[in-house]
């Protein structure tokens, strides 16, 4: 199947007074039509920089320094801003974590989403009130005229989010960006909407890019996954392999820590300290100070990332050496 979206050596870079620091280091993947990319790991490690390059959002201190971003054959890094805002919402729709800070919290909800209609599609407003109120429906709000002159304040937390859902399939977008989408909610309202999201991509056939620091969640959304830590990807490949056979000690250690992996009245497994600051990072290979399995080229050399029959991992260590 065709690629819609490649991303070569993609970094990011944040300048300060005491120099540039890289948040985004050489980001690679292809992504294909209908496919779905799972993009895991801890906050820290560069998930939401991804897709805000991927899109264009990337402004002062911040600057993209290196790397390629095709969608459907154009290039979206160094596109004119006006460029730009034609492929997002139309093109390339993104869900963000908190409903909230997506919606305007002073206008009803049916107007919101008539306005991205209007804004990206040459159809009359009756029409665009009409799919606006059939998007309602579609993500599952019972009373849709009841929801459209509702203002976000007015709704519940899951109810916010449905309708974010419904502005982003607004025009049909190829590609969907998922950031965490049910961060805020609670658990119950975490599975509906996951089903919700993955029902609707399946139906529409986007892509899409499901960014998660639950491995969990991205085992059942995705059909390929890549682990990012302190601005890297560690490990890329299909979801199966990775669950079945985690190449790396971060990747391994993610999914240990997952509670249907720890006995009853176990403790939960926890992976000791935290993602390196920007400007402390270790010499050598970025996971070293938390991996169980360090040695001394871990220390010193930094890892680069390998493809080894379709799966890419940054490890010195062989898959079988791999211990939880």
């Amino acid at each position: 199947m065709e690629d819609i979206l490649k991303v070569k050596d993609l970094s990011v870079a944040l300048k300060t007074q005491d120099g540039i620091s890289r948040i985004l280091d050489k980001i690679t993947f292809n992504l294909k039509k209908g496919e779905t990319l799972g993009v895991v790991g801890e906050s820290g490690c560069g998930k939401s920089m991804l897709a805000s390059a991927i899109i264009g959002l990337i402004s002062d201190p911040l600057k993209v320094d290196d790397g390629s971003v095709l969608f459907e054959g154009e290039e979206l890094i160094g596109l004119p801003e006006k460029r730009l805002r034609e492929y997002r919402g139309k093109k390339i729709a993104m869900i963000f974590q908190d409903p909230m800070t997506s919606l305007n919290p002073i206008m009803k909800c049916g107007k919101q989403l008539v306005e991205t209609i209007l804004a990206h599609e040459k159809v009359s407003k009756k029409d665009a009130i009409a799919r606006s109120l059939d998007l309602i429906s579609q993500v599952g709000l019972d009373n849709p005229k009841e929801i459209y002159n509702k203002i976000p304040a007015q709704l519940s937390g899951g109810q916010r989010q449905r309708i974010v859902i419904a502005m982003a399939l607004c025009c049909s977008p190829d590609l969907i960006i998922c950031d965490e989408p049910t961060t805020a909610l609670d658990v119950v309202i975490q599975k509906q909407i996951l089903i919700l999201i993955k029902k609707l991509v399946r139906e529409s056939g986007a892509s899409c890019i499901f960014i998660s620091h639950d491995m969990g969640v991205v085992a059942n959304m995705a059909d390929n996954v890549m682990v990012m830590y302190a601005g890297q990807v560690v490990e890329y490949a299909d979801i199966k392999s990775v669950f079945r056979s985690p190449a790396h000690p971060y990747s391994k250690a993610l999914q240990a820590s997952l509670p249907q992996n720890v006995e009853e009245k176990e403790r939960l497994n926890e992976m000791k300290g935290s993602v390196p600051m920007l400007d402390n990072l270790p010499a050598g290979c970025l996971f070293e100070p938390r991996c169980p399995m360090a040695d001394w080229r871990c220390s010193t050399n930094r890892p680069e990332l390998k493809n080894v029959h379709g799966h890419y991992r940054r490890c010195f260590k062989k898959p079988e050496e791999l211990t939880v």
